[in-house]
């Protein structure tokens, strides 16, 4: 394991834990003395690049990995999917992709408590789903990142996503997501959502399932296409409307920044004295229910259904409008940088009247959805994501100065 690619370490660590006094084993190549396999995954295209784990306990299942979903992705890493799913049908990628990852148990270890260490056996026995088998796309390590598996059956039927939070900022993003899945039920009018299959916590983890999407996925471009989706969303829930001064939604800001002042005191610091200026302006809000995370990998059109999954961020009582501007705010910063990203809120507030907002009130919601973005990020920091150096120093530049008289 000394050379493996460092996704696929921290994967292992994330999905198995071994070490310690743990009866897992996880190798490259055959299993230790003494212990029984479990689960034999091909790791594509090798262990030192790791992207991808296969379940190889049948062919179905391989080829299912690649096959499902596809229309999420783009043109480029759809057809690399169906190229692979093709090779593995004809039999052909067995020589090719020759490394195995595999995981083992000590055979000692009593046959009824294989649950207590090993994330697929509790899935299994969660979901009544016996053979239970993941495909896992290794994603890069940033904030945000947890491992997700995508569950099948032996025939290579889609069973849903497993997502495990291992750090406390990521064990509160995937419990924030059972808890919108479930309040959702499945969709609302023209968004579909993803059923909460299960949900709870296994060892060190957090984890929940969600039910699969259709096949015939097309992703979604442009903001002003989802507005009516959006809108949607937003009246899920209860919706009121009331100045920002004494909302549970101010008051869900302040007790996070409250709890994050141990391990970022001056951001917390800054970031409270902002919305305390934000709280002195008398605008109306209107507050219902945002997804938190509205950009074009988390939503495809089925038909005339929208489909939007990662409910991460989700919050019940947010202004409306948080969704719209992410998504502009979100294009921007990844091509641009976090100032471009300020600057495009700014440029496309005006908009915000496709969901209704009325003009004095748009400045307001634009600057307190930097606020949250910045919050959020603080948030993942002191929870064990780690800084992300390109939001500093100028996430405090602009903190300190907006909405200063």
């Amino acid at each position: 394991m000394a050379t493996v690619d460092a996704r696929l370490r921290t994967y292992i660590d994330r999905i198995w834990q071994p070490g310690g006094d743990s009866p897992v084993a996880v190798t490259l190549g055959p299993a230790p003395s003494g212990h029984v396999v479990l689960e034999n995954y091909a790791v594509l295209p090798h262990p030192r690049t790791a992207r991808f784990l296969v379940p190889m306990a049948t062919r179905a299942a391989s080829v299912a990995s690649f096959r499902r979903y596809a229309a999420q992705r783009t043109i480029v890493s759809r057809s690399l999917r169906r190229a692979l799913a093709s090779g593995y049908a004809a039999g052909m990628l067995d020589q090719l992709f020759p490394h195995r990852l595999v995981v083992s148990v000590d055979r000692r270890f009593r046959a009824d408590r294989l649950d207590e260490v090993l994330i697929l056996r509790h899935l299994a026995t969660q979901l009544a789903i016996p053979d239970l088998l993941a495909f896992i796309a290794l994603r890069r390590n940033n904030p945000n990142a947890k491992p997700v598996l995508q569950l099948l059956d032996p025939a290579g039927a889609g069973v849903g996503y497993a997502k495990l939070g291992t750090t406390v900022a990521t064990k509160q993003l995937v419990r924030t997501e059972a808890t919108a899945m479930a309040a959702m039920g499945g969709g609302v009018e023209s968004v579909l959502v993803p059923r909460l299959l299960a949900a709870g916590d296994w060892r060190d983890s957090a984890y929940t399932v969600g039910s699969p999407l259709p096949e015939n996925l097309h992703r979604a471009k442009g903001a002003e296409a989802t507005t009516e989706a959006m809108r949607e969303v937003a009246r899920s829930g209860v919706v009121s409307r009331r100045q920002l001064a004494g909302s549970t939604y101010a008051q869900r800001l302040r007790a996070d920044l409250a709890a994050v002042r141990g391990g970022g005191e001056e951001d917390a610091t800054v970031l409270a004295a902002w919305l305390e200026r934000l709280e002195r302006q008398s605008a109306l809000l209107e507050f219902g229910r945002m997804h938190g995370d509205w950009i074009p990998s988390n939503l495809a059109w089925s038909g005339p259904r929208l489909a939007a999954w990662d409910w991460e961020h989700s919050s019940d009582d947010a202004p409306v409008g948080f969704d719209f501007l992410h998504w502009h705010f979100h294009r921007a910063l990844v091509d641009d940088g976090l100032e471009a990203a300020v600057r495009e809120v700014d440029r496309v507030a005006p908009r915000l009247a496709l969901l209704g907002v009325p003009p004095t009130s748009r400045p307001l919601v634009a600057s307190l959805y930097l606020l949250d973005a910045f919050v959020r990020r603080l948030k993942l920091a002191v929870g064990g994501g780690g800084w992300n150096r390109p939001w500093y120093p100028t996430l405090l530049g602009v903190a300190s100065t907006r909405d200063v008289d």
